[in-house]
């Protein structure tokens, strides 16, 4: 029973580190998918940029 009790202990041991890991992972992937958003609005973002500089060119274009 002394053996089977340090498996146990073992198995604990194992177990804490897989939920660790598993808690882990889950947040690294919660970064990543806000990261992603984050680069998605910044897209969009630059798009607009772009757009605005694009309509001050032409308008100082038209002016020169």
């Amino acid at each position: 029973s002394f053996g089977n009790n340090t498996n146990n202990k073992q198995v604990d041991k194992h177990e804490a580190r897989l939920d660790m890991l598993e808690n882990r992972v889950s947040d690294t992937y919660n970064l990543l998918v806000d990261a992603k958003e984050h680069l998605l609005r910044m897209d969009k973002v630059l798009e607009l940029i772009k757009a605005k500089n694009e309509e001050l060119e032409a308008h100082s274009r038209s002016n020169a």
